[in-house]
Parts: C-alpha cells; sequence; structure tokens
C-alpha cells in the first residue's frame, strides 16, 4: 500500500512483500514470542505492521 502527495509517500509492505526473511526464519521467531508473551501479537506488529492486536 502506498499514499502519495505533494510533500510526503508512505509505503507499508510487510516481511511477505519484502521476502527479506526465510518463511522458516519467520516461523521460529513467531513460536518465540508466542512462548514468551502468549501470543503472537508482537510477531504480526513487527513483522506484518498490523497493530490491531
Amino acid at each position: 500500500m502506498a499514499r502519495e502527495n505533494n510533500q510526503r509517500m508512505v509505503s507499508i509492505q510487510t516481511v511477505e512483500d519484502t521476502k527479506a526473511i526465510p518463511k522458516d526464519v519467520l516461523e521460529s521467531e513467531r513460536q518465540e514470542i508466542i512462548q514468551k508473551n502468549g501470543s503472537d501479537a508482537i510477531f504480526q506488529q513487527e513483522y506484518y505492521c498490523s497493530f490491531d492486536a
């Protein structure tokens, strides 16, 4: 998703969009976050730009 106007541009890209981290590493990180915090809300925030949790 990108929005533009004359003065600024915003682009939100998830880890799926950039493919910067391999899926197996992501799943390992997700499991670690769930084990530590009881949910994957922080994972969703950090890797998928989601603030819904």
